[in-house]
């Protein structure tokens, strides 16, 4: 997934006018994030258990958060959801189910440094 710019503040987004066939390029999101910085309780580096030189990005929403993301999941099963940070769609997963259970991860072809700054990012600090 090679990031994508966009003018949209950092969160999670649901996509409104998307189609299987189309390009990731061509998905346009919804006006206001569903989640924002304010739902995460707290974020955080892991590692792939399978191969420890790959980062992720743990997340653990709010109670509020939790919910908010249990009814995204829940409203866009079969459609991409858009995580946006620093200006770019990092990451649009197909939700394959709804999410229980208030957490999320990130994953990806990111360096070390990409994983460190999206986390600050996600922590609120810019």
């Amino acid at each position: 997934f090679e990031p994508i710019p966009v003018d949209k503040e950092d969160g999670f987004y649901e996509t409104t006018n998307y189609s299987y066939s189309m390009e990731e390029k061509d998905v346009e999101l919804a006006e206001k994030p569903s989640l924002t910085v304010k739902d995460i309780l707290e974020v955080k580096k892991e590692y792939d258990k399978n191969n420890d030189k790959q980062p992720f990005i743990s997340i653990v929403f709010t109670k509020e958060g939790a919910q908010k993301f249990y009814l995204m999941t829940k409203e866009n099963i079969g459609k991409p959801i858009a995580i946006v940070i620093e200006n770019h769609i990092i990451s649009m997963p197909i939700v394959q189910s709804e999410i229980i259970g208030g957490k999320a991860w990130i994953s990806g072809d990111f360096s070390e440094n990409d994983i460190n700054r999206m986390i600050e990012r996600l922590k609120g600090n810019k």
